[in-house]
């Protein structure tokens, strides 16, 4: 996390957010948010990895896999600044965040599950909602 998301603290300690992943693929409308990410074009898919794309982001090695992409640290504290700069702006009202992606169960879900962790952390009240992901049987 950089020095201006951690500057965020504060802020964070005072908000409610929802942050729910999602696919386009399955439903090509975002759900209602204050803010919505579209992962398709900018970041790659773990699906190369047999492997991994047999999993979903659940999983600790998939989330790791895409955290480690180009560009995600900035990304995820780019979500963190605005989720923060939303609670400023309304004080009370709870910020939702979307995450969409190709199929949701991967690089999507580990965003959220990246930025609940953040928020968290920093004392906010996150809910995460996986709207998409369809777990594979044996899948974690």
């Amino acid at each position: 996390m950089t020095e201006d998301a951690k500057a965020t603290g504060t802020v964070a300690a005072r908000l409610a957010v929802q942050v729910i992943s999602f696919a386009y693929a399955l439903n090509d409308n975002a759900p209602p948010a204050h803010l919505v990410i579209d992962t398709r074009v900018h970041f790659a898919t773990v699906d190369a990895d047999e492997r991994l794309a047999a999993l979903t982001a659940l999983n600790p090695e998939v989330r790791g896999a895409v955290m480690v992409m180009p560009g995600m640290p900035e990304l995820v504290d780019g979500i963190l600044a605005m989720v923060c700069a939303f609670g400023l702006g309304r004080q009370g009202v709870p910020v939702r965040v979307a995450i969409g992606g190709v199929d949701g169960r991967h690089t999507s879900a580990a965003i959220a599950v990246g930025v609940a962790r953040l928020l968290q952390a920093e004392g906010a009240s996150v809910t995460v909602v996986h709207r998409d992901m369809k777990r594979l049987d044996g899948a974690e």
